[in-house]
Parts: structure tokens; C-alpha cells; sequence
């Protein structure tokens, strides 16, 4: 009797152990979110929410986790509403002048000039305090053939370490135009 308790209780132990192994189902696996017109999109987290109105109303692509403070948005404005002279940095200069004017006790870091998908981007950080409240914000600005785009993301200050990774990560899946697939025509 005794020894086939142990073998129960030595196969339920595998058992539990095997199932904390299992692979990620469709509730954990990545989601995509698309902006309402389809062209563009952001790749989340499974615990992350698509499309949060309270976030921006005029942003494309408004995705969160709000349980984890952690928040990403998209703006897109295309380039024939700007000077036909307008570059990448004049645009990047025009966003953060407009976020660090609205961001009290603001620190700029030093802008990084990158792509995400092959678009020309430039980083930035900004650290500070809205409504009494601080937070973080990462920025990209980013130059595709016919738009200006904006993703910004941001956490609480004290959740910035940890919230990092992740954020930057929802944004630098940004895909626009040409790089967001189509759905099958049936």
C-alpha cells in the first residue's frame, strides 16, 4: 500500500511538472493589434489590452497593461501637412519640445538615431512629472515614404527598470504600410 502511494505521488509530481512546462497557448501567445484603417500595427504582449481609448483618443494604435503600468500609443501625420522642407529632425525637435513643455521637472537624454523596420527613427528618453506624477517616456520619431510617425511609450518612474524591456519591445514591433500583411483574400 505504502509503495503505490509514493508511485501515485511520484507520478502526480511529474505530472505538475511536466504541465509547468507545457507550451504557451493561444490566451499567452503574442497578439497583433492593427490601427482601424489596417496600416499599421503593433505586436503585444498576451496581458497587454489593444486599442485603450482613455490613452489618447487620436492616436491610431492604443495599447496597455494597465494592472503593470506599462502603455504604448501611435500617432501618424502625413507629410503633406507639414513644409515640403521638413525633415526627420525638425519633426523629432517639433515632439519634444511639445512633450517637454508639458512635463514638469523634465530630463531629456540624448536622442538615438535608429530604424525600427527599416524606417528611420530617433530615439528619446524623457523623465519627469505629469500631474504630480512621474513617469518616463520613450519616443520614437520616425520617417516612413509619406507619413511622420510617433510611438510613445511610457511606465512610472519606479517601474522603469522592469518596464523597460518590455515596452520597448511592443514598440519597436511597429510595422506600417507595406509591412503590415494583408489579410487572405477568400
Amino acid at each position: 500500500m505504502k509503495r503505490n502511494m509514493l508511485k501515485l505521488i511520484s507520478l502526480l509530481c511529474i505530472c505538475f511538472m511536466l504541465g509547468g512546462c507545457a507550451l504557451p497557448t493561444a490566451d499567452t501567445a503574442p497578439k497583433v493589434v492593427k490601427s482601424e484603417d489596417g496600416k499599421m500595427e503593433l505586436t503585444i504582449p498576451s496581458n497587454w489590452n489593444g486599442n485603450t481609448e482613455e490613452l489618447h483618443e487620436e492616436a491610431e494604435l492604443r495599447v496597455s497593461n494597465m494592472r503593470e503600468e506599462k502603455y504604448v500609443i501611435v500617432l501618424n501625420e502625413e507629410k503633406d501637412a507639414f513644409d515640403d522642407d521638413i525633415t526627420l529632425k525638425d519633426y523629432r525637435d517639433l515632439i519634444i519640445g511639445g512633450m517637454e513643455a508639458s512635463i514638469e521637472n523634465s530630463e531629456l537624454s540624448e536622442t538615438i538615431e535608429t530604424q525600427v523596420n527599416g524606417n528611420k527613427a530617433m530615439l528619446d528618453e524623457i523623465e519627469g512629472s505629469v500631474n504630480k506624477i512621474k513617469v518616463i517616456y520613450w519616443i520614437y520619431s520616425i520617417e516612413t515614404e509619406d507619413s511622420f510617425v510617433q510611438i510613445i511609450g511610457w511606465t512610472l518612474q519606479k517601474d522603469a527598470e522592469k518596464n523597460k524591456d518590455a515596452v520597448l519591445k511592443v514598440m519597436n514591433s511597429f510595422k506600417r504600410g507595406t509591412e503590415v500583411e494583408e489579410p487572405p483574400i477568400e
